[in-house]
């Protein structure tokens, strides 16, 4: 186990200004069961609608080992990341960021894929919250439709 702590920025806005929301976007897999031993998790969720993304990241926890995400539109697949784990990433993960005035990262009808690798040593099946396979977004929400989840391709809001 290791110790951390977390911290945010904050950063107030010139109310004169006019901004775009951010909401949440989590690709995620609640159904999870790590075994015992090495193993691997795929997840998949097919895109709904257009995401203006200007966050994506990934989350598990201190049993895994590698993550790898990647997103294929119309045939052609793009590595989002492909990266060893280490505790580090529990509270401060790999990041990707964009401009809010390129287009939308996640188009509809892409399909997102990623795998979580694990070597659970705790001697008994895990189950999502003890260990998890996330991937986090968060994008300029225009039409207000709140923060989204796709639990292993089923849709809802949270």
């Amino acid at each position: 186990m290791c110790d951390g702590q977390s911290g945010f920025n904050v950063i107030y806005a010139d109310p004169a200004k006019q901004y775009a929301l951010s909401s949440g976007f989590s690709m995620v897999h609640t159904g999870l069961e790590v075994p015992v031993g090495k193993s691997d998790v795929d997840v998949k969720c097919t895109i709904k609608q257009d995401f203006q993304l200007w966050l994506l990241f990934p989350h598990m926890h201190e049993w895994g080992t590698r993550f790898k995400a990647t997103r294929t539109r119309a045939g052609k697949s793009d590595v989002l990341f492909d990266t060893d784990w280490n505790e580090g990433f529990i509270f401060h993960p790999p990041e990707t960021y964009w401009k809010l005035d390129d287009a939308p990262f996640f188009k509809k009808d892409d399909e997102i894929k990623f795998t979580c690798s694990f070597n659970n040593t705790t001697g008994q099946k895990m189950f999502f919250g003890k260990e998890m396979c996330v991937l986090s977004a968060q994008y300029a929400d225009y039409k207000k439709d709140g923060n989204i989840f796709c639990d292993n391709g089923t849709y809802g809001t949270f």
